[in-house]
């Protein structure tokens, strides 16, 4: 964990959610935003898909989802989901993307 917080100016205008995007970026991208503000300050050992939360062209924040933990011990089997549950395993925002 980090012991003293990373200086960032918010983006003017402040940024509007309801004008924000979703999209698919590369790990590495996540990996550089969640490293830095994710409180466990690393990537979980088994990403798959990464996402992105943009305000323009600016990523605000990020979220990195693979295999759902408990799927290797066959407990989704019995009810048909084996290979088609996805589990969030981290996520974090820039800090001048938390919105007031």
């Amino acid at each position: 964990m980090r012991s003293t917080p990373i200086p960032c100016r918010p983006p003017t205008p402040a940024p509007d959610i309801g004008a924000a995007t979703l999209r698919s970026i590369p790990l590495t991208e996540a990996k550089a935003i969640i490293e830095r503000h994710e409180w466990l300050g690393r990537m979980p050992a088994v990403a798959v898909h990464a996402f992105g939360i943009f305000f323009g062209e600016r990523c605000g924040g990020a979220g990195v989802f693979g295999p759902e933990y408990a799927e290797n011990r066959g407990v989704w089997s019995r009810y048909g989901f084996t290979g088609k549950i996805v589990a969030l395993l981290r996520g974090a925002c820039e800090p001048w993307a938390h919105l007031p």
